[in-house]
């Protein structure tokens, strides 16, 4: 059991991670599309470079673009199912005896 709460908890952690790198990358693009060089080794610039291929790598393809946002979904969607508990609910896991 405890090898299955494990794989679990590291599921939960690797799906954030992608989530969080995904989204993060996104909104430093966006906060910064319109930054203006100053010098040649401009350390914004680097970091948009970084950003933009991060994404590039996250999503699978440029031929795949239009599946990530559906992909994204899904994780999001496991993440949650993953902490929603489902016990089972019946009169036996419940030890409720049926004598009359």
């Amino acid at each position: 059991m405890k090898l299955y709460k494990f794989k679990k908890t590291l599921a939960v952690i690797l799906c954030v991670c992608f989530v969080m790198a995904s989204f993060l990358s996104a909104l430093f693009i966006i906060t910064h599309a319109n930054h203006k060089c100053t010098d040649e080794s401009c350390r914004i610039c680097c970091q948009l470079e970084n950003a933009k291929n991060t994404l590039k790598q996250l999503s699978m393809s440029k031929a795949n673009n239009t599946l990530f946002l559906p992909v994204l979904t899904l994780l999001i969607l496991s993440v949650i199912n993953c902490f929603y508990n489902r016990e089972t609910v019946s009169l036996v896991a419940l030890k409720i005896r049926m004598d009359n």
